[in-house]
């Protein structure tokens, strides 16, 4: 029952940011919406195809710049629990990816009265709150299963074990010690 609330929880947050922008917003432009939530992959589809090449080129040379800076020197200082850096790789990642839309978009993506600058900071914009908004949701998410479940958190000797070995009676790189 326990993991069946954490992959329903975990399910929950991997489809917010679908839902993440004003409702007038996704009603006028759903492809704001679909860009933030979509990403880094949703990025690539923007660029005028006779410079897709080098556009993918510099977008996954930020995104991989984006993602090792923040996995190496911005989670230790701050000393985050990420073991899978999710945050470092996919926020990070994601957040670079729908800004990046706007910084390489097509000339026939841009709306008519609407500028390069302007659809950057649609795209900021549109991160920033979808940023806010899978937090809040994580958050109201979280204390639901706490209140369900008790404590999130295994107690110290598990984790000093290990949860492969205390929560599914396996051991991932040998005996444990």
């Amino acid at each position: 029952m326990k993991r069946a609330l954490i992959i329903a929880a975990l399910s929950l947050a991997a489809l917010s940011p679908l839902m993440a922008s004003p409702s007038d917003a996704w009603a006028e432009q759903p492809e704001d919406s679909i860009a933030a939530a979509a990403g880094d992959a949703e990025v690539l589809t923007a660029p005028e195809a006779e410079r897709a090449k080098f556009v993918a080129i510099a977008i996954g040379i930020g995104a991989a710049v984006c993602c090792y800076a923040t996995v190496t020197l911005i989670k230790p200082k701050l000393g985050y629990d990420d073991s899978l850096d999710v945050f470092g790789v996919h926020g990070i990642g994601g957040a670079w990816g729908a800004i990046a839309t706007g910084l390489f978009i097509a000339t026939w993506g841009v709306q008519d009265g609407v500028g390069w600058g302007a659809q950057i900071w649609k795209q900021i914009v549109s991160v920033a709150f979808t940023a806010v908004y899978a937090m809040g949701l994580s958050f109201i998410i979280l204390k639901v299963l706490k209140a369900v479940m008790g404590d999130l958190r295994v107690d110290p000797e598990n984790e000093h074990q290990g949860l492969d070995l205390s929560e599914h009676s396996e051991t991932a790189y040998g005996p444990p010690s």
